[in-house]
């Protein structure tokens, strides 16, 4: 069964004829999405969220300014690979720290 233009509120054009952007949720239009920026992007997401402790954890250390770094650690890491390479470091440091500062849970 096809619908049809009058069938059950459907209108040619989708959601931009209601005024919803055509991207509806996806958050990173400036680059392709099979880039090597996205490609790093989702490589250090990826890392902070196993090492970090999930994904509040993940973004907070991504988004902030830390130091040695001359830009976010999000930013800094999707430009190059030499980027993606300082805040893959800093990430596993992070989670070295964090698992020093944790006691071992003993049955």
């Amino acid at each position: 069964m096809t619908r049809s233009a009058g069938a059950a509120g459907f209108q040619p054009g989708g959601f931009q004829s209601r005024g919803v952007p055509a991207t509806l949720g996806r958050q990173w239009d400036a680059w392709d999405r099979k880039s090597d920026r996205c490609r790093r992007r989702d490589e250090l997401s990826r890392m902070a969220f196993l090492l970090l402790g999930g994904r509040e954890a993940a973004s907070r250390f991504l988004t902030q300014a830390l130091p040695g770094l001359s830009g976010l650690p999000i930013m800094v890491g999707t430009a190059s690979a030499l980027g993606q390479l300082q805040v893959s470091r800093m990430i596993q440091r992070a989670a070295a720290a964090r698992a020093r500062t944790v006691p071992e849970k003993r049955p």
